[in-house]
């Protein structure tokens, strides 16, 4: 009796062996990862040191400083880390630098965060920057220089924030371009 017990629990234990793998395959398989919804909330002048369509003092001298706000959105149903972001933005075509996280960002699911990206600009070498993009005379290159810091303070600036966000979601790994326009 005691040898048919235990040739009984061995065979069950072999049944089961076998069984298991397959309830491995019923498994739900990952969702595919949604594009994280990123777009400019806001583009906020903080200190700009040159007064509009006035020469500066010292081309070297001189700084304007602004804030970027980006708005990200999780659509999925799971937490979503953005492990990096990196942009180039530029306001009425003339670029005024990049910006990127300095580590990653956790969105739970359905949640939103704003990320805010200071930027500091030096009036000399963005005066070097026009005048070597649109190949004009430093005269003109710093009249355009200054038209772009009015606009900038005065909320009429053309941005465009251009770049990639690194997105990871349990084992799922890619990376997000996107293109944006503000206003």
């Amino acid at each position: 009796m005691r040898a048919k017990l235990k040739l009984l629990i061995l065979m069950s234990l072999v049944s089961l062996l076998v069984v298991l793998p397959a309830f491995g395959a019923c498994a739900p398989k990952e969702k595919p990862l949604t594009d994280l919804v990123i777009k400019v909330d806001w583009v906020e002048p903080v200190a700009m040191a040159v007064k509009p369509y006035e020469m500066p003092k010292s081309l070297g001298v001189e700084y304007g400083t602004f804030h970027v706000l980006l708005t990200i959105s999780n659509p999925n149903d799971v937490l979503v880390a953005v492990e990096s972001l990196e942009a180039e933005v530029e306001a009425n075509d003339i670029p005024m630098g990049i910006v990127q996280t300095d580590g990653p960002v956790y969105l739970p699911a359905g949640k939103e965060v704003i990320l805010r990206f200071p930027i500091t600009l030096n009036s000399l070498l963005m005066i070097k920057e026009v005048v070597m993009q649109q190949m004009v005379p430093v005269p003109d290159g710093v009249k355009i220089l200054l038209g772009t810091w009015q606009d900038i303070q005065d909320g009429k600036a053309a941005f465009q924030v251009k770049g990639g966000a690194q997105v990871v979601a349990g084992s799922t790994s890619r990376f997000q371009n996107f293109d944006l326009r503000w206003p």
